[in-house]
């Protein structure tokens, strides 16, 4: 059984390989493209089910929808429907990063790894824990957004200096999690810091949150017999959560919405079509300018005390200067690209997902919270770039997690 699962896994890596070269030895048009693409994704998704991969898979590969949808059509969202795209190369990078994920997925074991943090039932935060949790999330996203519910003025103007209140919100949240049928008031916690979010017409945080939660509740409910029903449940909130998320996007733009154009929303959606245009100039910019060669990794390291900034280093901004118009956020594949080029996106996206890799080597709370923190914003660091996860993974989980085990003194480690 040994030896057939290590050949198995061996074909895999052959193949996958081949399939990297041969779009650059033998470049293929768009449909070849569209069809390897679209086999790998669906290869990865039948393997990796509730994970984390197949939600990087998703949702990377629904930016290169929109854009299919334009390639087709001539609609699109905003500048990306007056732009010129380059629809075969940004296929091109998508297979290796696809092929990346299906790997991963499939040739080791890091989806039963997952199966093990995922199911995790070792975290039990106390009462008086949970309090100030709640406490600090509701005042964290006041903070952030002390303006009146539903009003159009600076949604990110926040009472105190920073940009991660959201965060520190949110990882609070996640924090008591596991409390939220135990105790009410981390129940309405959870329905008061959701309703501002929405209310301040920010969607990214709670849509990243709804899927956390729901990832967890899947992964906890899979091969009961009520799973099928659990499975039409999530489909009718999916749509209802859509729907939401959507009109208040219009409503944040102070545009009209109509139900009869869901369809077509979803495939031309806002933020989306603003992501693929930034895709398709970092691609552009690699053409035309030198290659970064790691620069803009700096600001990481500059950045680590949040009073630091080196947003100056960003790709959206290094975009900015040389594009008009420039919508903002940054590809997962852009900052790999701008730096290193192809070899970039080969090596890059790897270390990321290297990364998780050995995060989940173990099941504790630290690297629960941590978990959930990354499910919580793969939006974010998919559709805006990494650093807007800095903070929370240095500083903020950890001083949690400090008070957590000083209130509580817990700990427990569970091999893999």
């Amino acid at each position: 059984m040994k030896i057939n699962l290590s050949i198995s896994r061996l074909i895999g890596i052959i193949i996958s390989i081949i399939l990297i070269a041969s779009i650059f030895i033998f470049p293929m048009d768009r449909n070849g493209l569209l069809l390897i693409n679209s086999v790998v994704i669906i290869a990865t998704l039948i393997n990796t089910r509730v994970s984390i991969i197949s939600l990087w898979s998703i949702i990377s590969n629904y930016v290169m929808l929109n854009v299919y949808f334009y390639d087709v059509t001539g609609l699109a969202y905003g500048i990306l429907g007056v732009s010129t795209v380059d629809f075969v190369t940004m296929l091109r990078y998508m297979l290796i990063w696809n092929i990346s994920l299906f790997v991963w997925g499939s040739v080791t074991d890091f989806v039963q790894r997952e199966r093990h943090i995922l199911t995790y039932d070792g975290y039990a935060p106390g009462k008086n824990f949970s309090m100030i949790c709640c406490g600090i999330a509701v005042l964290s996203i006041i903070i952030a957004f002390p303006t009146m519910p539903f009003s159009f003025g600076n949604r990110f103007k926040a009472l105190l200096p920073g940009n991660a209140w959201n965060h520190f919100a949110i990882i609070a949240l996640l924090f008591v999690l596991t409390r939220v049928r135990e105790y009410k008031f981390v129940a309405a916690t959870y329905i008061f810091v959701i309703g501002w979010f929405l209310s301040h017409y920010e969607r990214v945080d709670v849509l990243g949150l709804f899927i956390a939660i729901l990832t967890v509740s899947i992964a906890k409910n899979i091969g009961k017999k009520e799973n099928l029903i659990q499975i039409i449940k999530i489909a009718i909130i999916c749509l209802i959560v859509f729907f939401v998320m959507s009109f208040l996007g219009e409503a944040r733009a102070q545009s009209s919405f109509d139900i009869r154009d869901m369809v077509k929303k979803f495939l031309k959606q806002n933020t989306a079509s603003d992501v693929a245009y930034m895709y398709n100039i970092a691609i552009d910019y690699i053409k035309h300018n030198d290659l970064l060669l790691g620069k803009s990794f700096l600001r990481y390291f500059i950045e680590i005390i949040p009073v630091f900034d080196g947003s100056r280093l960003e790709t959206t901004n290094i975009l900015s200067g040389v594009y008009h118009s420039v919508p903002g956020g940054s590809f997962v594949l852009n900052e790999p690209l701008m730096n290193f080029g192809l070899w970039g996106v080969i090596i890059i996206p790897n270390i990321y997902i290297f990364l998780m890799y050995n995060l989940i080597r173990k099941v504790n709370v630290y690297r629960y919270i941590v978990y959930l923190f990354l499910l919580t914003t793969v939006f974010r660091y998919l559709w805006y770039g990494m650093g807007y996860i800095e903070t929370g993974m240095i500083w903020i989980i950890p001083i949690l997690y400090a008070m957590y085990k000083k209130i509580t003194g817990k700990r427990r480690n569970v091999e893999i």
